[in-house]
């Protein structure tokens, strides 16, 4: 069931509709503290974006549409995005899917139920599924250093 909706054209991926130059009031250097850094934010090897400048005037949501496909399964549809808070417009979204392959699958005698994603496969430069990949890049796909400013 999960591939037949992976196999849509459009269903699943990273869609961006518009890039963001950002000046150097939305960044600030890579915090020392591991436990301070979002890698969703991070833009190169010293540099993040600072999320709560950001988020006055954007909404970023991570993985918080969670919205239910299929009963079968259950299929959900995962979504992580960031819109323009002064224009209401959506910069960019990236979209997946998960199965958790039902209440059998739960009841493994090992425990584990990893269930089904898609996109599926692993990023070679991340190490990370593709189906993580999208949502773990989208903001640095949006955003980006304004040299000029």
């Amino acid at each position: 069931m999960t591939r037949t909706y992976c196999n849509e054209d459009g269903r699943t991926g990273q869609f961006i509709y518009e890039r963001v130059g950002l000046g150097e009031e939305y960044l600030m250097p890579i915090p020392k503290d591991p436990r301070k850094i979002n890698q969703h934010f991070v833009v190169d090897g010293i540099l993040m974006m600072n999320k709560t400048i950001l988020a006055q005037d954007y909404t970023f949501s991570e993985y918080e549409e969670v919205i239910p496909l299929s009963i079968i399964g259950p299929i959900y549809f995962l979504e992580t995005s960031v819109v323009r808070k002064s224009d209401d417009k959506l910069l960019g979204k990236s979209v997946s899917l998960f199965n958790s392959q039902g209440w059998l699958a739960e009841r493994n005698i090992l425990g584990q139920n990893e269930g089904d994603r898609c996109p599926r496969g692993y990023d070679k430069k991340t190490n990370i599924s593709e189906s993580n990949s999208l949502h773990s890049t989208l903001y640095k796909n949006i955003f980006y250093i304004n040299k000029h400013n």
